[in-house]
């Protein structure tokens, strides 16, 4: 292999190393989002009116999970963007700009040297500057993506020990949380709204009484004047013996 091919190789496999370092983030990203919810959900969960001895433990479990969580985030976001200034790589220049500096050498050469061929050799010697030079800044920053990477794997380790720790006293405390109180208040009404309610609750004298039925023919009697058809019938008979004795006296 040629000088050419093997800068031009060194080229385009760290350029493909970029690439693969960007997509190689999600699974970081994911397992740093989980931590970060399910420490939350411990955090906010925590009886914190129990013993007091498990809940300084849990807090200091805690802390010791949420420090090299905050690391990891901090590491995420320097391998993905640099914080704000974002990773520069450099590449060979535009085709056209290529072009103009090859047909430069060719005019150069072909009126003070051997003419094309030399142009062309000093062509190719300038693509391998230009390859070793960008191969060797886009090196650099790979590697520097690789350390933030790796820091940020390193510390969400330390955040899994912490975390896992600070389930011990939260488990604990789970377990033996007293159930909730319901609290029922009683609102006393103001005695004009409860008189108003109390008048509107007795029934007028006219609802109270009953309407009369006509019984009888009879409009007006009351409950207790109401006559059965066997007692009115008992009179009549009662009334007919009496003019029976008259007539006979």
């Amino acid at each position: 292999m040629d000088q050419f091919d093997f800068h031009k190789e060194l080229y385009h496999i760290e350029n493909d190393r970029r690439y693969t370092i960007s997509e190689s983030l999600s699974i970081p990203i994911a397992i740093v989002t989980g931590l970060l919810s399910f420490l939350f959900y411990l955090v906010t969960s925590f009886d914190y009116t129990q013993d007091g001895c498990m809940e300084c433990g849990f807090l200091l479990f805690a802390v010791i999970g949420g420090i090299p969580l905050c690391v990891a985030v901090y590491s995420l976001i320097r391998a993905f963007s640099n914080l704000t200034t974002g990773f520069e790589y450099k590449g060979l220049p535009y085709p056209k700009d290529l072009l103009d500096h090859r047909q430069k050498l060719v005019a150069y050469y072909t009126q003070y040297g051997k003419g094309e061929p030399e142009a062309n050799e000093k062509y190719q010697q300038y693509l391998i500057e230009k390859f070793a030079e960008h191969a060797d800044h886009n090196t650099l920053v790979n590697d520097q993506k690789t350390r933030h990477v790796f820091n940020a794997k390193r510390s969400m380790v330390y955040a899994l020990v912490g975390i896992g720790l600070a389930c011990i006293p939260f488990g604990y405390n789970f377990f033996h949380k007293a159930d909730p109180i319901d609290r029922v208040e009683v609102i006393k009404l103001p005695e004009s709204i409860t008189s108003t309610a109390e008048g509107n609750a007795q029934p007028t004298e006219q609802q109270q009484q009953p309407q009369n039925p006509q019984i009888n023919g009879r409009q007006g009697e009351g409950p207790g004047t109401t006559t059965t058809p066997a007692t009115a019938t008992a009179g009549q008979a009662h009334q007919g013996r009496s003019r029976t004795d008259t007539t006979a006296h």
